[in-house]
């Protein structure tokens, strides 16, 4: 393939999670797909793990890769984090949540924001929801997009 170089139009959103990251008093972690979104926030100073890097055992603000980090991970040591691009299936959802929302967990409320500025994200986080109620229909087994309490915040 052609060597590729991202160009960024506008970086608010990179901001916007570093500010957000910087200002937590509780250990949180930011999730992003796309390598140019870690490599960004690698650049403004955030802890960014990959594929293929072990996570500490304690909670330290971070950025982690969802498809590296969002299945067979502990990760109790952190209680808030910051979704940068909502996946669309439910199960992922259920993996992302309970990395964190499960036994061993010692704070009293996991936090996840959810960005939805776009009509992308809206429809990515709208299908997870579906996706879920379709899992936990046909499987039985409560799931944790559909259990959440929801709210909304303009940040």
């Amino acid at each position: 393939p052609p060597p590729t170089k991202p160009i960024w139009v506008d970086d608010f959103l990179i901001s916007k999670a570093t500010d957000w990251l910087n200002t937590q008093k509780e250990p949180s972690v930011i999730w992003f797909e796309n390598k140019a979104v870690g490599d960004a926030l690698e650049e403004r100073g955030i802890r960014v793990y990959r594929a293929g890097e072990e996570i500490p055992q304690a909670g330290h603000p971070c950025a982690m890769s969802i498809q590296a980090h969002a299945i067979g991970k502990n990760l109790q040591g952190w209680a808030n984090q910051l979704i940068m691009s909502p996946p669309a299936g439910g199960l992922v959802w259920e993996q992302l949540l309970g990395r964190m929302h499960r036994q061993g967990q010692t704070a009293d409320e996991v936090t996840c924001l959810v960005y939805q500025h776009t009509a992308a994200f809206v429809d990515a986080l709208e299908k997870a929801v579906q996706d879920a109620r379709y899992i936990q229909d046909s499987s039985g087994n409560q799931q944790k997009l559909i259990f959440a309490d929801w709210s909304t915040l303009d940040v």
